[in-house]
């Protein structure tokens, strides 16, 4: 999972249970925020996401992919990308028609095609 959050005027308490709790100051930031660098690309082979489960179920790394797959997608509508290229690899296609599937349906996303002979998909957000 990704999670972008400015770390400027975050307090810990001290923690009185044995879940962690974070508490947000209501100052505004004295300087600029600096964000977490975003590539514009996530690769969805699972020797690069998770090499543990590389010789696992195929069940399995399909869910860690598809999951890691719309964590990336929400972040690039948060961000406000306007392009991203999802590399999900030529295989037996069924993450690929997964990734397509789900971009059919999501009115953020302008336009997607086919890139590198059929083992990527280029992802042109709707500009607003």
């Amino acid at each position: 999972k990704i999670y972008l959050a400015s770390a400027v005027n975050l307090e810990l308490y001290e923690i009185k249970t044995n879940a962690p709790q974070v508490f947000f100051s209501e100052e505004k930031p004295k300087t600029k925020q600096s964000f977490i660098e975003f590539s514009d690309s996530i690769d969805l082979h699972i020797e690069k996401l998770k090499p543990s489960l590389e010789n696992g179920l195929p069940e399995r790394i399909v869910d860690i992919q598809v999951k890691a797959f719309m964590n990336y997608l929400d972040s690039a509508r948060t961000l406000n990308k306007s392009l991203v290229v999802i590399i999900h690899g030529k295989g037996a296609g069924v993450l690929k028609q997964i990734v397509q599937s789900t971009l059919k349906g999501d009115s953020k996303v302008f336009s997607f095609r086919d890139i590198n002979n059929g083992g990527a998909t280029e992802v042109v957000f709707n500009p607003y």
